[in-house]
């Protein structure tokens, strides 16, 4: 039974990980996958908790829990207390309750998994197939990308295409399944160093086949991964890269440290000659002629790789044959180098575009972390706050700084919680002395500088490496240990509560896919659904997850005026800082003519100040909500929203002149003065002399008598 067990942990663990990558990463949190896998693992994991309250078998649990303590305790931990800390501003509050939701139904996602993890890990077979797994996730992202690349078989979104120099030199990037080349680039150079690590570590007086059948294998598989390191273009990646490879040369001692130099410079090599050809195709080499290509210059690589491994064992400790190697590595080196320059890659390394933007970024993100410095706003805090507070209008619906985000949501409290449990993990990993610390801290680095912790696979990779590097050959042996009644009945009760947690958390999940379920259905063309049968979808999904701000704008706009108010009033509470939604609230209320609609409609203006359609809208439902007043002779409102709406053009005009005058200027959103803006202004300055006019007379007629 406990085999079985075992079994299916480790086909969970590692059919995840598989299943993740196909998934763009699990970036995204509300998609059918992402809910309904998170959901099963809760399930399951409530399911142990509670099989092992059973009996004699919660003396297992007191176990786990010493086990745990020896093992890094904080580490395992850490994403229980962050998922509570999300719970607390569910608790009190939030700006966003599905954001919230998200990022706790994330967060302990990990924590289950990583406990998942930690048990495959206790045994050697466990970490074995925990190997296996790490390399099929490497080569499946690899192979993935380049086979679309050569064209053998074609994944959408792969090749990042695009005519911007400041974002792709080549004009094309590589960004593999997760479709985002700056983390792709940073995930592939935590494969290549692994891989080098493994590669570095292995004997050329061992001529069985298997052994060289495994070097043939680590070091191709370890040139694919660094080309697609490579055509990534992420200099983030890079610079990860070779600050993970310095801590891989200060951790290993003797030849396989130079084994280590040789056999980086021999890889990385063969891959920027590869990388030269693609950038030239513009990454898209005719497949034929390019396989063939790939081919030869893998199987060149391939034999120095061998040679340099047999070479080293040779010559180890003939001192005018380890400065030959030293060369021969610095050469490498200087070549990769060249390659690199030649390829044209080295181009993007001085232009300073994007890293301007994201130094304004920061600076907008800092201000925003000062108004809440200790708590945060809850989940995602920047997505839902930066357009409020841009102090120019670039797009960039991401912070690109992990730990930045976690400090928007959580405060500076929730950092802390994290960063324990990180320096935790780097300091165990450099105890340790593990093969798998130079990936860490090309995954640790990289989050610093871009959104990488947005993607699930980020968190997993960091896990496995935690359950694989973190491994302490101690048994812990309890049975000499007095376990008192009274404490196994207080565990009892703990873990009883934390599975009817679980439970709840994932029923919760489910309910949530079906409202996204429901919607789908509802909001997609063609589907030969009816308008009252979409009315019913969008009402059920509602039901079900009364926080899903798209459901409710939809529903919102196939419903009447009063009961449209009533649906969007209702979603603001669940979606406080939305300016979708209170842009709909606003045209409702002053299509109903409302005097509501003005401070509605001006804090959408305040919300988003960039968006010129949204400044737009808001002068045409105020010119219009100014006209029907005007038309009905009430005066003295009409003057009240032509008053406000002449205000918010003349903040936006001034704004659209500042925005000009700006230096290195980013308006990636187009922002300027629209001319249907201009439209509703002069409209708004005609009614405002109508007024006038219509008062002076008023009052004229009543002088007369």
């Amino acid at each position: 039974m406990l085999g079985k067990i075992s079994k299916l942990r480790i086909v969970g663990v590692v059919s995840t990980g598989l299943l993740v990558i196909f998934h763009n990463g699990m970036f995204y949190t509300d998609s059918m996958f992402t809910l309904l896998l998170i959901s099963v693992w809760l399930v399951i994991t409530a399911v142990a908790i509670a099989i092992n309250l059973r009996g004699e078998t919660s003396i297992t649990l007191l176990s786990w829990k010493v086990s745990l303590f020896r093992s890094f305790l904080w580490i395992w931990i850490c994403p229980f207390i962050i998922a509570g800390l999300y719970g607390i501003h569910l608790a009190i509050g939030p700006l966003s309750y599905q954001a919230t939701y998200e990022a706790l139904f994330r967060w302990l996602f990990y924590g289950v998994f990583g406990m998942a993890l930690y048990r495959v890990s206790k045994d050697k077979r466990g970490r074995h197939w925990l190997k296996v797994g790490w390399v099929a996730m490497a080569s499946l992202l690899t192979i993935s990308a380049l086979s679309t690349l050569y064209g053998v078989v074609v994944f959408p979104h792969v090749v990042l295409r695009t005519g911007d120099g400041e974002i792709a030199a080549a004009g094309a990037r590589l960004g593999g399944l997760l479709q985002y080349p700056n983390t792709f680039g940073a995930i592939m150079a935590a494969f290549l160093l692994e891989r080098l690590m493994a590669l570095a570590s292995l004997s050329g007086t061992d001529n069985s086949q298997k052994v060289q059948l495994q070097g043939y294998g680590t070091a191709a598989l370890a040139l694919l991964i660094a080309l697609c390191l490579l055509l990534s273009e992420s200099r983030g990646a890079y610079a990860a890269a070779g600050v993970g490879w310095i801590a891989g040369w200060f951790l290993l001692r003797g030849k396989i440290r130079l084994s280590y130099l040789l056999q980086s410079g021999i890889i990385v090599s063969a891959a920027a000659f590869c990388a030269r050809q693609l950038v030239h195709a513009k990454l898209a080499p005719s497949p034929l002629p390019g396989l063939i290509s790939l081919v030869a210059v893998m199987v060149v690589a391939l034999l120095l790789s061998r040679l340099a491994v047999k070479w080293m064992d040779s010559w180890w400790g003939w001192t005018p044959g380890n400065l030959v190697a030293y060369f021969y590595g610095a050469a490498c080196l200087l070549t990769i180098g060249a390659l690199i320059t030649y390829a044209g890659l080295m181009d993007r390394l001085f232009r300073l575009g994007t890293l301007t933007a994201r130094a304004t970024m920061y600076g907008d993100a800092s201000d925003l972390y000062m108004d809440s410095p200790w708590i945060g706003y809850g989940g995602d805090a920047w997505r839902i706050l930066f357009r409020k507070d841009q102090s120019m209008p670039y797009v960039g619906t991401e912070v690109h700084s992990g730990y930045l985000d976690l400090l928007l949501d959580l405060g500076a409290v929730g950092l802390m919680i994290l960063l324990l449990g990180l320096i935790s993990m780097l300091v165990g990993l450099i105890k340790l002395r593990s093969a798998l610390l130079p990936s860490f801290v090309v995954l640790i680095l990289h989050s610093a500088i871009d959104f990488d912790m947005s993607y699930g696979l980020s968190w997993i990779l960091m896990i496995w490496i935690a359950g694989l590097g973190l491994h302490e050959p101690i048994d812990v042996k309890i049975r000499d240990r007095k376990i008192h009644s009274v404490g196994l009945k207080t565990m009892r009760i703990l873990y009883g509560l934390v599975a009817v947690l679980l439970l709840l958390i994932s029923l919760k999940g489910f309910t949530h896919a079906e409202s996204l379920r429901l919607y789908s259905l509802a909001s997609q063309p063609g589907k030969n659904v009816t308008p009252m049968e979409s009315v019913s979808l969008l009402k059920r999904s509602l039901a079900l997850n009364p926080s899903r701000t798209s459901a409710r704008m939809a529903l919102a706009g196939m419903s009447n005026s009063a009961t449209a108010n009533l649906i969007l009033m209702k979603g603001i509470y669940y979606d406080t800082t939305n300016p979708d939604l209170w842009l709909a609230l606003g045209t409702t209320l002053a299509l109903k003519g409302d005097m509501r609609a003005i401070p509605t409609l001006e804090h959408v203006a305040y919300m988003d100040r960039f968006d010129r359609e949204i400044q737009s809208a808001v002068l045409r439902n105020l010119t219009l909500l100014a006209m029907r007043l005007e038309r009905d002779n009430d005066l003295d409102k009409a003057r009240l929203v032509v008053s406000t709406g002449e205000e918010i053009y003349l903040r936006y005009a001034k704004l659209t002149d500042q925005v000009i005058m700006m230096k290195q200027l980013r308006n990636d959103r187009g922002f300027k003065l629209t001319d249907e803006s201009k439209v509703w202004g002069m409209k708004l300055s005609n009614i405002s002399d109508r007024i006038a006019l219509s008062t002076a007379d008023l009052v004229k007629n009543r002088r007369g008598e």
